[in-house]
């Protein structure tokens, strides 16, 4: 797994433009915004995507066949790309989080180190949500097909979320008191609720990508 891991990191760092990007866009933003958190969360999000692409490096030119021939297991192979993918968003979070607090020092901004520090958890939160939504689709379909398919589950989600709320209100459902009960809740609640769901759904995706690999031929 070790090897595979410097592997995907040497991917990266190929894509020097796109991480000039991403630190251009850090200095500007940095410089003109006291959104600081906004920018923690960019930085992570963006990182876990780009991550999550090495995927479609390894499938470039039958390179996956040739990355199984191999000594490693699909089932590696999987765990491999999920534990790459939270390393970077893990990374990336704590470098954008020591950042953001430099410039909030430097520049006298609004926001407190609290701030900072919920703005990171709650990015890496997410980037782990985009890990286990987006590998299996990703390793399931490839890199086109898993673009259509993400459209298709995205549109899928807001058309349950519609209906959803529309029996709640045919029913009786005062959507803005439920929402204001959620909101009363405590932040160690909020907290441990958030960390359950992420590795519930970590867990569940690493499941279905294993299975998605072990049947997928190449």
């Amino acid at each position: 797994m070790k090897a595979m891991l410097i592997k995907d990191w040497k991917l990266m760092k190929g894509q020097k433009q796109f991480i000039y990007i991403l630190c251009i866009f850090l200095a500007v933003f940095g410089a003109t915004s006291n959104n600081l958190g906004f920018l923690i969360s960019y930085m992570t999000l963006m990182a876990t995507i780009f991550s999550i692409s090495t995927i479609s490096y390894d499938e470039y030119n039958n390179g996956m066949v040739y990355l199984l021939a191999l000594p490693i297991s699909r089932r590696k192979y999987v765990e491999e790309k999920y534990l790459f993918c939270l390393l970077t968003s893990l990374i990336v979070s704590a470098v954008s989080l020591i950042v953001t607090l430099g410039i909030g020092i430097v520049r006298s901004t609004n926001a407190t180190s609290e701030d900072l520090v919920i703005s990171a958890a709650a990015a890496l939160g997410m980037g782990a949500l985009i890990c286990g939504f987006m590998l299996p689709i990703q390793l399931k379909f490839g890199p086109e097909k898993s673009r259509i398919a993400m459209a298709v589950m995205g549109a899928a989600f807001f058309a349950i979320v519609y209906v959803m709320v529309w029996i709640g209100k045919r029913m009786g459902t005062d959507m803005e008191n439920v929402l204001q009960n959620f909101n009363n809740l405590s932040e160690g609640v909020v907290a441990v609720g958030a960390v359950v769901i992420c590795l519930a759904v970590l867990l569940i995706s690493i499941f279905i990508s294993v299975h998605v690999m072990e049947k997928r031929e190449f």
